[in-house]
């Protein structure tokens, strides 16, 4: 846990876990994380030696969402992404369906829509 709220990213093997991280908040995002999420979410995307993305949340909340002052506020805080952040979508559809990473994809989703989403840090 931080003072700052941040996405922060760990390998292991071939699972990129994804932390958000702003606990004095219930974890609401901020502009900088939404950009830091999609950074974290396109990296998974394209290694191709990453199987499996979690989502996971720091503390006691998974997020309460929008921080929204800092998206709507006078003090917003307006964030452009990083001109190569866009996933590539040859790269994603390319992929074999009956590819490690797909299945790891479908057993995680099968999982996420049967409720197991929680993950603890």
């Amino acid at each position: 846990m931080t003072e700052s709220p941040q996405i922060r990213t760990e390998v292991d093997g071939r699972v990129l876990k994804i932390v958000v991280d702003n606990v004095r908040k219930k974890n609401a995002f901020v502009p900088e994380m939404m950009v830091a999420l999609a950074d974290a979410l396109t990296v998974f995307d394209r290694d191709d030696e990453l199987w499996v993305a979690v989502l996971c949340a720091a503390g006691e909340h998974t997020t309460a969402g929008l921080d929204m002052p800092k998206f709507f506020g006078p003090t917003a805080t307006p964030v452009e992404p990083a001109p190569d952040a866009a996933p590539r979508a040859s790269a994603r559809w390319s992929r074999s369906a009956a590819s490690p990473r797909s299945a790891a994809r479908t057993s995680v989703s099968s999982r996420a829509r049967a409720g197991a989403t929680r993950c603890i840090t």
